[in-house]
């Protein structure tokens, strides 16, 4: 018998991407037949793929697929004389995170290339007006961001919990 996380507990997390870890007595040649067993029981709203005996991503097929759905990343992990571990990441389709991240990255650049003409001004005595409204902006952009992040996972709760009941199957 798996103690499987609290759902409810796994989704207050603050984290964008929810992570959580199961120990098990599974070995590694069960877990991969766990994983093509629950391939055949779910319907054709998932897709499952195994990378390997230890990495396996879940997702919904495109069919059933929207812009907040989450996808399940399952690796199995076993380190010499500890019990096996199962790691599993909720997360967003890979595109949208790159996507997303790139985001982040340019805002962190431009934000960075304020300061720096921010510091120049103010080494001038000129007028720092513009560059506190573009930092500004820039600020409002990054939370705009996290909200939007933390919408598209509300929005996607409901798929979060069908993604963990395939991992409950393949964990049991």
């Amino acid at each position: 018998m798996v103690n499987h996380p609290d759902f409810n507990k796994l989704n207050e997390q603050a984290q964008l991407k929810i992570r959580f870890s199961t120990e098990t007595e599974m070995s590694q040649s069960l877990f991969k037949e766990e994983v093509k067993k629950a391939h055949q029981k779910i319907s054709d709203k998932f897709q499952l793929k195994l990378s390997g005996d230890q990495h396996v991503w879940i997702s919904f097929t495109k069919k059933h697929r929207k812009l907040y759905s989450p996808q399940l990343h399952l690796e199995y992990i076993k380190e010499e004389k500890e019990k096996p571990i199962i790691k599993g990441t909720f997360g967003p389709d890979p595109n949208l995170w790159t996507m997303f991240m790139f985001f982040h990255f340019f805002l962190a650049i431009v934000f960075i290339a304020l300061l720096m003409w921010f510091y120049t001004n103010y080494s001038l005595g000129n007028s720092n007006a513009v560059v506190y409204s573009l930092m500004a902006t820039i600020s409002l952009l990054w939370i705009g961001l996290y909200i939007f992040a933390r919408q598209n996972r509300l929005r996607g709760k409901e798929q979060t919990k069908e993604l963990f009941e395939i991992y409950k199957i393949i964990v049991h």
